[in-house]
């Protein structure tokens, strides 16, 4: 979970490789999928790193690391995705 209160987790069915996301669920409720595996292709590992790029084009980003296996051989390499979001303007 970043300060902003999003979470990011993996959602899968029972099976190694089974329809295997990584989804992000915000604060309002919002589920959205940020990346379909491959059947195949499954993960266990998520970390949430957020980054904030300062004015005048404020947003917020936060990079998302996972692990992505092989079912078949258990090889692992470790991927990234940003999940960028635009921060709203304050009233003063």
């Amino acid at each position: 979970m970043t300060s902003t209160g999003t979470t990011y987790y993996g959602r899968s069915g029972p099976a190694c490789g089974a329809s295997a996301e990584l989804v992000k669920t915000t604060l309002d409720g919002a589920t959205v999928v940020l990346y379909s595996f491959p059947s195949g292709q499954d993960f266990s590992i998520t970390y949430a790193e957020l980054v904030v790029t300062l004015p005048p084009n404020p947003i917020t980003t936060t990079r998302v690391y996972f692990d992505r296996a092989l079912c078949s051989s258990g090889r692992t390499d470790i991927y990234s995705v940003s999940d960028a979001e635009r921060i709203p303007p304050t009233s003063r």
